[in-house]
């Protein structure tokens, strides 16, 4: 998911894909107005859904469940070192102004 602002200056989510210099927009562009912002990722095996919500308990999704091929080293060349699908957090600031942003916490947890 990318945060990010439109031309007016408001704040935006959208999932986003890139691979090898090909960008790719997954889902339309949510306008969100919290400051804090609540993340969430589910996993069925095979496909992800991205949600976030504003105040940690209405969830919305972002777009549709996308593959988990991309994202797992099963998308690269070397299919002999398949670890499975990836998930993690991190931020990259494309403006150059030397902005941060503060993750609270991440939690991972594996339904049996």
């Amino acid at each position: 998911m990318q945060l990010s602002a439109n031309d007016l200056g408001q704040k935006q989510l959208q999932l986003v894909y890139a691979d090898n210099g090909k960008h790719d927009e997954l889902s339309d562009a949510v306008s969100v107005e919290a400051n804090t912002l609540y993340l969430r990722v589910n996993f069925d095996g095979y496909r992800y859904q991205f949600r976030y919500s504003e105040d940690a308990i209405n969830w919305k999704k972002v777009g549709t469940a996308v593959s988990a091929v991309p994202i797992s080293d099963e998308g690269s060349d070397d299919i002999f070192r398949f670890t499975g699908p990836m998930v993690g957090m991190f931020v990259c600031d494309v403006s150059g102004q030397g902005r941060y942003a503060d993750f609270g916490y991440f939690d991972y947890q594996e339904k049996h």
